[in-house]
């Protein structure tokens, strides 16, 4: 099992409704690939994160690098997890304020036995609630 955390800049004039089109397939399409996570857009950025199988993510990533809804994919964290922090998460939405910090530690402490946010995703809300 293995854990990305990833970056990328939306493409000039993405609509609202875009972004709740980019999470309805997620959560169509995650599961048969065994992909959990969230998705966090706030700002004209995105951050994902997403858990499962490393060839799963890998093709995740090679087809998200190609999706013109954005660009500039930088990924910040890979690691090999022992098991998923979000794992009922198929794609979950989340906005970019302190609530998310606050919904995201709390599902943390309550399914992971008190696990931490990965150091990039408190690093982005920080960042974009200061904006």
């Amino acid at each position: 099992m293995h854990q990305v955390v990833y970056v990328s800049d939306a493409a000039p004039g993405l609509a609202s409704q875009d972004v709740f089109r980019i999470i309805e397939q997620s959560a169509r399409n995650n599961p048969s690939a065994d992909i959990t996570g969230f998705l966090i857009y706030r700002g004209g950025r995105f951050l994902q994160l997403i858990e499962g199988p490393l060839m799963s993510l890998e093709t995740l990533l090679q087809t998200l690098a190609r999706d013109p809804r954005h660009h500039s994919l930088r990924v910040l964290s890979r690691a090999a997890i022992a098991e998923r922090s979000f794992g009922r998460w198929r794609m979950r939405r989340l906005g970019g304020d302190g609530e998310a910090a606050a919904e995201l530690e709390a599902h943390l402490r309550a399914e992971s036995g008190g696990r931490d946010l990965p150091q990039e995703v408190r690093d982005f809300l920080r960042v974009s609630i200061a904006a």
